[in-house]
């Protein structure tokens, strides 16, 4: 008896501390979890490519291709001349399938506007001579013009392109005296309608979920319908302190916005402010709204003057990377959903300064982003520069699941021991029995 007693007793303790163990962790819907600690992988280059046509270069945008591969439209020129307009293709691999010059004779403004289009052909937005005529060209697949045309009545510097729902086009952009421009086009390049707008001249435009138009001027967040009608006008705040006691202005210079997934719209910008002691303040900016224009947050990033942002996209994992320029270099940085940062890369292509004007996730999780590498030691120089990573990695520092081998090996130890007691118990027994 005493030795049963003794056996229930050691049982009782085995089970005391395997559930003092299990709630010693933390439970969430009744699961076993554990702390891990965050790690991080930077994304590393697997190509780069290099592309001129002439003394100065510079890639203004890059696509993933229906076929994998990616198109690069930018500017060239040589010295004196005026610039002209390039689009090249590259395989997955980085390897250049063919390039083409189109006769734009641009007067210093890049191309941001192009897009693959329904038929697989391209279209590019942008303006001809010193008079910026509006002009637009569609490819095919091989960037062989199907047609260019020209708008000389319409007034519209190009920053915009897009493909909306009925097959057409809206391009977006602003007029020398700073106002707003849309102008939408069919399929066929035919003027449907333009209007301009007594407000600073548009950024690139994105079609909202409801089949109409938002797009960004000068500190004021857009909506229209498909005829070219204001729906709603925000304001968009300056972030930076802006006190007119201590500053002498605070404003937010927009680069880019893109639609968010949850059907709001993210804008990169930035945040500049000088005081009267003539100190300015230059940070990156991204500010988060819903789909009403409603800002629901915002984040700077960096030290001032650091880094000089251009181009933003959101991740498949909910999250935004944003890529720009330091002093010298491309830098990728990445943001959870709520604009925190993971982390930031920097991409250095030998002695040369790097810029990056594009950036795009591709279809194995990594990134592709476009501009120009140029010797610093020669004015104006140039050639577009393509940089394609993998995605690097994160390991986000949250309650994980308790891995099942340690629960199944404390269930285990705890059998054994029990089945070990509870034989010497019985071989106990019989011994007393056959005495």
């Amino acid at each position: 008896m005493p030795y049963r007693k003794s056996v229930f007793t050691l049982l009782g303790c085995l089970l005391v501390c395997l559930g003092a163990s299990f709630s010693a962790l933390t439970w969430s819907n009744q699961t076993v979890t554990c702390t891990q600690t965050a790690q991080v992988t930077l994304p590393t280059i697997e190509w780069n490519a290099t592309f001129g046509l002439g003394y100065y270069n510079a890639a203004y945008q890059i696509i993933q291709t229906q076929d994998g591969g990616y198109a690069v439209s930018g500017m060239y020129g040589s010295q004196g001349s005026r610039l002209n307009c390039a689009l090249a293709k590259y395989d997955a691999n980085g390897n250049l399938l063919w390039n083409h010059s189109y006769d734009m004779r641009f007067f210093n403004i890049p191309t941001t506007g192009l897009l693959q289009t329904d038929d697989g052909g391209y279209a590019i937005v942008g303006n001809r001579d010193i008079e910026v005529t509006l002009a637009f060209i569609k490819t095919d697949s091989e960037g062989i013009p199907l047609w260019n045309k020209t708008y000389p009545g319409i007034n519209c510097i190009a920053w915009g392109l897009i493909q909306a729902h009925d097959g057409g086009y809206l391009i977006s952009g602003g007029q020398g005296d700073g106002k707003g421009v849309f102008v939408k086009i069919d399929a066929s390049g035919k003027i449907q309608w333009s209007k301009t707008y007594e407000m600073n001249g548009f950024h690139r435009a994105v079609q909202a979920d409801d089949g109409n138009y938002v797009t960004l001027g000068a500190g004021r967040l857009i909506k229209i319908d498909t005829a070219g009608n204001i729906l709603w006008n925000k304001s968009i705040p300056a972030v930076l302190p802006n006190d007119p006691e201590h500053y002498l202005y605070s404003i937010n210079y927009v680069e880019e916005m893109i639609k968010a997934t949850d059907g709001g719209y993210v804008l990169l910008a930035r945040a500049v402010n000088e005081d009267k002691n003539r100190t300015e303040t230059r940070l990156p900016l991204i500010i988060k709204t819903d789909a009403t224009g409603t800002i629901e947050w915002n984040k700077t990033y960096g030290k001032t003057g650091e880094i000089w942002p251009y181009s933003i996209i959101q991740t498949d994992d909910g999250g935004y990377a944003f890529a720009g320029t330091t002093s010298s270099d491309m830098i990728l940085i990445k943001t959870d959903k709520n604009g925190n940062e993971l982390w930031n890369q920097t991409f250095d292509n030998n002695q040369n300064d790097e810029v990056a004007f594009s950036v795009i996730q591709t279809s194995d999780g990594g990134f592709a982003i476009a501009g120009k590498t140029k010797d610093p030691q020669v004015y104006s120089s140039g050639y577009f520069y393509i940089v394609k990573t993998n995605s690097g990695a994160l390991i986000a520092q949250t309650d994980d699941l308790l891995p099942p081998v340690a629960i199944a090996g404390v269930v285990i130890v705890v059998l054994v021991i029990v089945g070990i007691l509870f034989i010497g118990l019985k071989r106990k027994q019989n011994n007393i029995n056959s005495v």
